[in-house]
């Protein structure tokens, strides 16, 4: 039997597991239900570099910045402790899945319309000020250190040949693709265009249930 971790912020998404009792769910830590003021949002920005900020900045703006949570994603102890596991202990994982909002990202939601990363920023008039895709995903996922132990992690899954899927309830998989595969590639996530899945009306696990059984 293949040794699975599955990363969700909701713990709605594990009441099913029994359906998939091989994959371990792992809960991600988010602010509930709770607002997040324009002070905390801005605080986050001030820990960004120059081109994340302005993206942020932008966003703040046009008041499109009320989905960042700053105590979700996986990161901190729990995402240095999961890159020790997969570093020292190949072994014990083949399948890696996580979720897209708040728990990849920072973020609940793509703030876009448009039908890819790069027409965003084109029709807001942003590449006229040098920002470039990654400057988008770096405000996403976290900021450029949180980046950068993504990309190692991710760099480890791959050496250890487990694979690795994004299961999502955020229907813009379904609608602008394009968006998250140009995110993710921007910055070294590269995933299997068909291994990212915008889960429809089902559970995720039944979804998982359908992949992997």
């Amino acid at each position: 039997m293949p040794k699975a971790y599955f990363f969700d912020n909701d713990i709605n998404n594990f009441q099913d597991r029994y359906l998939v009792p091989w994959i371990q769910p792992i809960l991600i830590d988010d602010s509930g239900e709770s607002k997040i003021n324009k002070i905390i949002f801005k605080k986050y920005l001030k820990t960004l570099t120059l081109g994340p900020k302005l993206f942020g900045g932008y966003l703040l703006l046009q008041n499109m910045w009320e989905g960042y949570d700053p105590k979700s994603g996986l990161k901190g102890d729990l995402l240095d402790k999961f890159i020790e596991l997969v570093k020292n202990k190949p072994q014990v994982i083949d399948i890696c899945i996580f979720d897209w909002d708040r728990t990849l990202t920072l973020i609940e939601g793509i703030y876009t319309t448009s039908p890819d990363a790069k027409s965003f920023l084109k029709s807001h008039g942003l590449d006229t000020i040098g920002l470039k895709v990654s400057d988008m995903a770096e405000f996403y996922f976290g900021g450029a250190r949180r980046v950068k132990k993504l990309q190692k992690l991710w760099k480890l899954l791959y050496q250890r040949g487990c694979s690795i899927w994004i299961i999502t309830s955020n229907e813009g998989l379904q609608s602008h693709p394009n968006i998250f595969y140009q995110l993710l590639d921007s910055i070294g996530l590269w995933i299997p265009r068909h291994q990212m899945i915008y889960r429809k009306q089902l559970t995720k696990f039944q979804c998982l249930k359908i992949l992997f059984t």
